[in-house]
């Protein structure tokens, strides 16, 4: 069970589970607004600034900040797992993604695949998964965007054209 026809009922699947995990609860709460700067009871204080050595293995890259993040990257990853669990109850969606999503890392250019490699064995995770959380934005966002707020209330929407569909591949009918 692998090859192209794989990855495409992979895709299939898994662009199910996000579109219609959109309106299950906790994931369906109303737009907040007024949020910055934080407070409250959630706020945990200053956000930690992080260096990320270019210079260093790729593989090597993101070691120090994955190792401090473990804790926290595995719960977020439980808390997709769970999602796609209600959805394909069988586990069986988490398997696919864990037995035949690595199989398209040696599709990506390098440095990622060696990037995504070094997390996965940085943290623990499964390949697979690291690998859909670090090209999820590409399949199913298309471009980059941002939406943000000014101190008057005033919505700004950012959005460029680095149409990455296809992780960033060119393909050429050319040979």
């Amino acid at each position: 069970m692998g090859g192209p026809g794989c990855f495409s009922w992979l895709f299939v699947a898994v662009f199910i589970v996000v579109v219609t995990g959109q309106y299950v609860p906790p994931y369906t709460e109303d737009c907040r607004s007024g949020m910055y700067p934080p407070n409250g009871t959630t706020f945990k204080g200053e956000v930690a600034w992080y260096t990320i050595d270019l210079d260093l293995a790729p593989q090597k890259r993101w070691t120090q900040l994955i190792s401090e993040k473990k804790v926290e990257l595995g719960s977020m990853m439980q808390v997709i797992r769970d999602l796609a669990d209600a959805f394909v109850p069988s586990g069986k969606l988490i398997e696919l993604v864990d037995k035949d999503l690595p199989l398209v890392l040696d599709t990506l250019p390098s440095p990622f695949k060696e990037e995504i490699q070094g997390i996965a064995d940085a943290s623990g995770l499964p390949l697979g998964e690291v690998l859909l959380f670090n090209v999820f934005y590409e399949v199913f966002t298309v471009c980059t965007s941002l939406v943000a707020e000014d101190s008057t209330g005033k919505l700004y929407h950012g959005r460029n054209l680095d149409f990455g569909l296809f992780l960033g591949q060119v393909y050429s009918a050319v040979p």
